[in-house]
C-alpha cells in the first residue's frame, strides 16, 4: 500500500519522469498533489504499466487519481475510485498523451470542472471499462474530451452526472469514436457535443443517437441500483446484462481492438481483445438471442463491458453463416446482400467492396 504522501506540485504517491516502471498489485490511497496526479503522475514520454491496482481517495488540482502528460501509460485491470480533482479529471486526467486503459472500473470520482476521466489533445483508448457514478461540476460527468479523438469501445457508461451538460460524455473540438458501448442513466444527457463530430455506432444510447446499429432501449442491467436500491452507491451496482437485454449479440466484431494489454497472457498482442471486464470470453453467441449486430449468423460481440454467457468461440472474420469457417457459402451470402447490411463486416452500415476484401483476406480460415 502506498498511502499518506503529498507533493507540492505533481505526483503525490508516484512520479514517473522519462521512465517506464511497472506498477502492479498496489493500493494507492489517500495521497495528494497540489499540481496534478494525486496518485500517479506520468510525464516526459513515460510509458509506465499500471496493472491490478486500486487507486482511491487521492486528491489533486487535475487528475485526482492519475495524471498523464506527454506520456503513454498502459492501465489494465485497475479500479480508480473515490478520487477528487479541484479542476479536471477526478479519476484520470490526460494531456497530450496516448494512454491505453483496458478492463478498468472508473467510478465515484469527483471533478469540480470536467470528467471522471478527462482528456485534452489526446488519442486515448478505453476498452472494456465501466465508468459509473462520477460527478463533474461543469461538463462530462463520465468522460470529458477536448481537442481529442478518443476511441471508446465496449464500455458501460452509466449513472454519471454533470451540472451543465454531458452526463455520460462531453466532446469538444475532436472526433471521438464510440462503438459497442452502453450509455444509460446519465444526467442530464448521455452525449453532449460542443463543437466536435463523434462517431457513435452499435451502441445503446438513452434518448437515441444517430449512427449505424444504434438503439435506444433499456439495456436491462441485472441490478443497476444494487441490493441497497441506491444507484449512487456504485460498489454494489450490477451492470451485467440480463438474459432479455437488447444489447446481447448487438455489437460489431471488427471494432474490438487488438489485445495490446495481453489480457489472456498468451503473448499475442495482435489478436482482438479476447476477454471482457470479468475476464470471460469477449465473444459469445447466445443461441436464444437473434444477432442484431453486424456480421450475419456468426459469433457477434455484445454491447457494454460484459459479455453475456461467458466463454465462447472466437469469431471468424468473414464467417456469415456461423459455421466457424470462411468459404463459398459465406461469399454467396455476402454477394446476395450487396448494398444492404447483413454482410456488413466493417460496421459501415452496408455491404460493399471493403467487406468483400475482409472475407477474401480470411478465405479458408477455421476458427475454434
Amino acid at each position: 500500500m502506498i498511502s499518506g504522501n503529498s507533493a507540492d506540485d505533481y505526483g503525490g504517491a508516484i512520479h514517473c519522469y522519462a521512465s517506464s516502471p511497472t506498477i502492479t498489485n498496489c493500493t494507492i490511497t489517500n495521497n495528494a498533489a497540489y499540481g496534478g496526479g494525486g496518485g500517479v503522475y506520468c510525464t516526459q514520454e513515460s510509458n509506465p504499466t499500471i496493472g491490478n491496482c486500486t487507486i482511491t481517495g487521492n486528491t489533486a488540482d487535475d487528475g485526482g487519481g492519475v495524471y498523464c502528460r506527454g506520456s503513454s501509460p498502459t492501465i489494465t485491470n485497475c479500479t480508480v475510485t473515490g478520487n477528487t480533482a479541484t479542476f479536471d479529471g477526478g479519476g484520470i486526467f490526460c494531456w497530450e498523451s496516448s494512454p491505453t486503459i483496458t478492463n478498468c472500473t472508473i467510478c465515484d470520482n469527483v471533478a469540480d470542472a470536467g470528467g471522471g476521466a478527462c482528456c485534452y489533445d489526446c488519442t486515448l483508448t478505453i476498452t472494456n471499462c465501466t465508468i459509473a457514478g462520477n460527478t463533474a461540476s461543469k461538463f462530462g460527468g463520465g468522460i470529458f474530451c477536448w481537442e481529442s479523438s478518443p476511441t471508446i469501445t465496449n464500455c458501460t457508461i452509466s449513472g454519471n452526472t454533470a451540472h451543465f451538460d454531458g452526463g455520460g460524455v462531453c466532446c469538444g473540438q475532436g472526433s471521438p469514436t464510440i462503438t459497442n458501448c452502453i450509455l444509460w442513466g446519465d444526467t442530464p444527457q448521455e452525449i453532449y457535443v460542443i463543437s466536435s463530430q463523434p462517431v457513435v455506432s452499435y451502441g445503446d444510447v438513452q434518448g437515441g443517437w444517430e449512427g449505424t446499429g444504434n438503439i435506444d432501449e433499456d439495456p436491462l442491467f441485472v441490478d443497476p441500483d444494487g441490493p441497497d436500491d441506491d444507484p449512487n452507491t456504485w460498489e454494489d451496482n450490477d451492470y451485467h446484462l440480463s438474459p432479455a437485454s437488447p444489447c446481447i449479440d448487438a455489437g460489431c466484431n471488427v471494432a474490438v481492438p487488438p489485445d495490446t494489454a495481453d489480457l489472456d497472457s498468451d503473448d499475442d498482442t495482435t489478436e482482438q481483445t479476447p476477454l471482457d471486464l470479468d475476464g470471460e470470453g469477449r465473444f459469445f453467441d447466445d443461441p436464444d438471442t437473434p444477432n442484431y449486430g453486424c456480421c450475419g449468423e456468426g459469433v457477434v460481440v455484445d454491447m457494454g463491458a460484459y459479455e453475456y454467457g461467458g466463454t465462447g468461440p472466437q469469431p471468424c472474420p468473414g464467417d456469415l453463416d456461423g459455421d466457424q469457417d470462411v468459404d463459398h457459402s459465406d461469399l454467396g451470402m455476402l454477394l446476395s446482400d450487396w448494398g444492404c447490411d447483413y454482410g456488413d463486416l466493417d460496421c459501415s452500415g452496408h455491404t460493399d467492396q471493403a467487406d468483400l476484401g475482409i472475407l477474401l483476406a480470411h478465405w479458408g480460415d477455421v476458427c475454434p
